[in-house]
Formats: structure tokens, C-alpha cells, sequence
């Protein structure tokens, strides 16, 4: 079966079928003949809709390929219409037949490698977890005789998510087992990582080596070698056996499930930074859930970035980033260091970002800024910002507060950040912290403002997100020297707040004097 014409013509050639015989879809298959048994080896987005269509057509013996499911809860679709139907179904790890993993596990039941036993196994060449990992995972689930309890994972995940087969991958993962008796694994995927199996326990350590097994233990050193299998050959074997009657075949549905299961707890473990024990009680796919995150309130809008370097503090690049991530939409970014605005960097914009330290405004960027603000659109000024065009008195009347130099001052310490009761700018959060950033506070107070966050540090409590009361469309944020705070959840929660807040009357916290304790 092939739904590709031309590759279905050259199958029908390549073994002299009659085309009539050579099916395009499985619905037109299984009305044609029923098969005694099926191997799927499509892309994994089909492995269990086929397989559940061939078992619901009264196929006895089903083969499927690596990674079983794409998420958790097609395995149980598939685990629930295998018990039903009393269908064999197998999961194509037949690594488990092959000579070195059979040398390995006798030689580990042997006892000569001693007491807790630790498996390394590593998988190079930037393949992800789905489709090569999960073989190391089954392969240790075959040595220690069953599944691990407990998964605890870290993993490098694109923004969005890389995808192979159509489906989300990491990049790069680490990843500890626990098994219920003591034997752990740990699994090492991505570039520059080399292929290969060993474990160790309290007298020696025994490693895949070619077709065979080094062995290194209080006995001494030990080559292990036997007569070469097929592994698939000998899978293919068992079904057959099985469908006669005979044992369940090594690589059942029962006991390979659980690899693609683990593949789905340590996405699950690095999304959530826990220990995620087994059977996995999360049924969708972890990383689809990181591919497609909650839309914020700012999602969709274009923003422009008027911005300096901020004396190579990176928080123009931090900033630029957060927009990016916050709207869905790289900002075009103008440098202040180069010039100031006309009127084409704003259109098509939904918000104006002000994060420089200029001192001077231009006449266009002046006239190109006031019409803007006059017109009701969106400005947001961040951080430097607050120091920015000190000769314009109209900016400052906007801003509310701002930076008066040769007063203000920054210190550089930790903040706690705590939303006025109400939430008046519509954060989102009730509180956060940051890091070690400047702090900018005796800032001068030029025209009232809404204030709807202040952080706390050691000098006190001070205004970090505020609006104009005036001109609402005018909205301020402290925070942000440092680049890399702009990658702190709670900084890209405010941001996309202000970007997409909705003005609504409110009761005045009026700055009226110099923003200080």
C-alpha cells in the first residue's frame, strides 16, 4: 500500500503484482483481502490510526515502527483495541534480538558486574529522542527487565520546537531513569554525542563493542562474541509463532510501549522542571504543548523599537527578543544611535517602544512622536527610555515620571515586583522577582500617573509600571538594563500587558512628588 501513484507503480513492477492487487489507502485494502498480518512503517503521525484500522478489520498480527505514538494517549487507543480484539501487536525494537544486547543481558543477570547497576547510552549525529533514543530506552527496559518508576530530564527545545516527521523534537536531552530496585540509565542525545551502550555496577563495567561485548571486571577482561541475528527476521519469527498459538512475542506491545511512554516523560520533565514518575498519566504531547504556547494579550501586534545600546548593556537585543517572543513578530528595530523617526517606520505599527538615552530629539522625531501620542496609539517607554530627550519637555509631560540627571540614581541589586491591589494595568500577576538590575528610583515627577507595579529593594519601595493620567495611551516599565532579564517569565507577562492594555478609568495614584520611598 502506497497513496504515492508512482511509487505503487514501480512496488507493483519491482515484485510483478497486477496494479488492481497494489492499494493507494488501507480502506481499500482491507475491503480487497484481510492480511494475516501488517508491518507499518510509515511516518509515525500514521502509526497508530493505520494500526488501529488494520486491527477494526479483523488483522491478527501487527507490526509497528519506532516511535510507537505521538502522544501518550495513542498508546492507550492502541493498548485498549489490542485487549479487545485479542490482536498481536509488536513495536519494532528488535534490537532486542540482536547478539550484543542478548550477550550484555546475560552477562549482566550473570552477576560478574556486582550491585547497582547503571546504564550510559548515547545517540550522536543530532537524531532526537523519538526516533533513536527510543531504542536505548527500550534496551534498558529489556536489561533491567521492565520499566523505570521515575524520569528526570533536561532538553534544549527551538522556539518553536524543531520538527522531524512532522511532528516536535528537542534538540538536545539528558535524561535520568530510576528503576524500582536501585538500576538507573542515563541517556545523552544530540550533536557531538557518540553512539554507544555500557553499564557499570560495584565490580565492572561491560560495553557494546562492534558485534560483541567488552567486559572490564574483578575477573579481568573479557571479549563476548556470538553467531550474528537479524533482528527483524527474528521479530517477524515470534509473530509468526505467536499467531500459531506460541509466547508472546519479545518485542509485544506490553513491553515496548514503554519506550515511546519514556519519550513522552521527559518531555514532559524538561517542560515542567519535575520528576515525572510511571505510567505517565499526561496523554497529549509535551512539546507540541511548548509548540503551540497561550496567546497573550499581545500576540499578533507590530511594534517598532526606537532604541540605543544602553552603554552595551544589552538590553536593546534582551528587549528586542522579548517583543519577538511577547508578539508573535520580530520588532523593527530603529537605532537611536543613528537617527531618529519618520513617519514610514510607523506604518503598519500597533506600539511604539522607546528605549534609548539620547539627548536630543530631531524635529521629525519630535513631530513624527507627537502626532502618534495625539492620535491616541500605543507608546510604551522602557527603562533607558525614562532618561531619554532631556531638552523635551512634551515627552516628559508624557512619561509622567522620569529620569532627572545629576538626581536620580540606580542601584544594582535584587527587586521584589508587587502589583497595586486592583491590578490597574492589567499585568496578569500579583507579584515576581528579578535579579540584580538597576533599579531607577528619586525620579522626577513631571505630570501624574497610574502606578500599577512598584519593586521593593533595600532603599525601599518605588514605581516600576506605570501610565500617564492624562494621555493613557502612554505607558511606562523600569525594569531592564540587563539583557538577559528579558528572558524572566514575569518581564514578558508585564511587557505584553502594557503592549495590549486597554485603557479604562481607574482610581489615580498620583505621583505628585519625587518618586522615592
Amino acid at each position: 500500500m502506497d497513496p504515492n501513484p508512482d511509487n505503487l507503480a514501480a512496488f507493483a513492477e519491482r515484485f510483478a503484482l497486477p496494479l488492481e492487487d497494489c492499494f493507494a489507502e488501507a480502506t481499500a485494502l482491507y475491503a480487497a483481502v484481510v492480511p494475516d498480518a501488517v508491518s507499518i512503517c510509515t511516518w509515525p503521525g500514521l502509526h497508530v490510526p493505520m494500526a488501529l484500522a488494520a486491527i477494526a478489520a479483523g488483522v491478527k498480527a501487527v507490526v509497528v515502527e519506532k516511535p510507537l505514538a505521538l502522544d501518550v494517549g495513542e498508546i492507550r487507543s492502541l493498548e485498549h483495541a489490542t485487549a479487545a480484539h485479542g490482536t498481536v501487536v509488536c513495536v519494532a525494537h528488535q534490537r532486542r534480538y540482536e547478539t550484543p544486547f542478548q550477550l550484555l543481558r546475560d552477562h549482566l543477570r550473570s552477576g560478574v558486574l556486582g550491585t547497582t547497576p547503571a546504564i550510559t547510552a548515547r545517540v550522536g549525529d543530532g537524531w532526537d529522542i523519538l526516533s533513536w533514543t527510543t531504542h536505548w530506552f527500550d534496551m534498558a527496559c529489556f536489561l533491567f527487565d521492565g520499566p523505570p518508576v521515575s524520569i528526570l530530564a533536561g532538553a534544549a527545545v527551538g522556539s518553536p520546537p524543531n520538527r522531524r516527521y512532522g511532528h516536535a523534537v528537542e534538540d538536545t536531552s539528558v535524561v535520568l531513569a530510576q528503576w524500582a530496585d536501585g538500576p538507573t540509565a542515563t541517556f545523552v542525545s544530540g550533536p557531538g554525542s557518540n553512539f554507544g551502550v555500557e553499564i557499570a555496577g560495584s565490580d565492572g563495567l561491560a560495553r557494546i563493542q562492534d558485534n560483541g561485548v567488552d567486559s572490564f571486571t574483578r575477573r579481568g577482561f573479557a571479549r563476548l562474541t556470538g553467531p550474528a541475528q537479524d533482528g527483524f527476521t527474528r521479530l517477524m519469527g515470534e509473530v509468526v509463532v505467536a499467531l500459531a498459538g506460541g509466547p508472546e512475542p519479545e518485542c509485544s506491545l506490553r513491553r515496548c510501549a514503554i519506550a515511546t511512554e519514556m519519550a513522552y516523560a521527559v518531555h514532559e520533565s524538561a517542560r515542567t522542571q519535575t520528576v515525572v514518575t510511571l505510567p505517565l498519566n499526561v496523554h497529549y504531547a509535551p512539546l507540541e504543548v511548548l509548540a503551540r504556547p497561550t496567546s497573550g494579550p499581545a500576540q499578533g501586534r507590530r511594534t517598532a523599537l526606537l532604541a540605543d545600546s544602553h552603554f552595551n548593556s544589552g538590553g536593546r537585543d534582551g528587549l528586542a527578543a522579548a517583543l519577538a517572543s511577547t508578539t508573535g513578530h520580530p520588532p523593527q528595530v530603529i537605532s537611536a544611535e543613528t537617527r531618529g523617526l519618520v513617519s514610514a517606520d510607523l506604518e503598519g505599527i500597533d506600539d511604539l517602544v522607546i528605549y534609548n538615552t539620547q539627548e536630543h530629539a530631531d524635529a521629525s522625531t519630535q513631530k513624527v512622536l507627537s502626532r502618534w501620542v495625539r492620535a491616541g496609539k500605543s507608546l510604551l517607554v522602557v527603562h533607558a527610555g525614562l532618561g531619554a530627550w532631556r531638552h523635551w519637555p512634551e515627552f516628559h509631560r508624557w512619561c509622567g515620571l522620569i529620569w532627572q540627571w545629576g538626581v536620580s540614581t540606580h542601584p544594582i541589586e535584587p527587586m521584589v515586583l508587587t502589583t497595586v491591589p486592583g491590578d490597574p494595568l492589567g499585568l496578569g500577576f500579583t507579584g515576581g522577582w528579578l535579579p540584580t538590575d538597576e533599579a531607577f528610583i528619586d525620579l522626577q515627577a513631571i505630570a501624574p500617573v497610574e502606578v500599577g507595579l512598584t519593586i521593593t529593594i533595600n532603599r525601599g519601595s518605588f514605581p516600576a509600571a506605570w501610565r500617564n493620567a492624562a494621555t493613557p495611551n502612554v505607558r511606562c516599565w523600569m525594569p531592564g538594563h540587563r539583557g538577559d532579564l528579558w528572558q524572566v517569565p514575569v518581564m514578558r507577562q508585564g511587557l505584553g500587558a502594557l503592549l495590549a492594555g486597554q485603557v479604562h478609568p481607574q482610581v489615580v495614584h498620583v505621583a505628585a512628588t519625587a518618586a522615592s520611598a
